[in-house]
């Protein structure tokens, strides 16, 4: 019978077999095949109806409840549209906001990982902001 430490050494050995390309490694008697795979990349956003949507360049268009985005949430209308795409569009940053949303996590289904207190100061901060305009 094989223990956990043996699987996971196999495991190990097998990841260590993995190259970028489209060739094969033999490890372990087991033939590992790789592919490169290019990075979901955003080409816009939209916020309507409380639901963030991104275009994908691959033409997928994903969508996600504004709610997981708390800051997104209680933006202005006007601090939704100031957007730019980060990374070559692997994800997308609000500056108004400090907010930053990856498609990756879009297309696992993350929402923002923002705690409560961090958000509460955050809207703190904002009111307190607004109140000395």
């Amino acid at each position: 019978m094989t223990g956990h430490g043996d699987n996971l050494e196999r495991i190990r050995a097998c990841a260590g077999g993995l190259t970028r390309g489209s060739r094969s490694k033999r490890r372990l008697g087991t033939v590992v095949s790789t592919v490169d795979v290019e990075a979901p990349r955003a080409v816009g956003v939209e916020i309507a109806d409380e639901v963030l949507t991104a275009t994908l360049a691959d033409g997928r268009v994903i969508a996600a409840p504004l709610a997981w985005f708390p800051r997104l949430l209680h933006a202005a209308p006007d601090e939704q549209r100031n957007w730019m795409l980060i990374g070559d569009g692997l994800g997308v940053h609000w500056p108004d906001l400090d907010e930053d949303v990856s498609v990756e996590g879009l297309l696992a289904g993350r929402p923002s990982r923002e705690g409560a207190q961090s958000l509460q100061r955050w809207l703190e901060a904002r009111r307190a902001a607004s109140a000395s305009r």
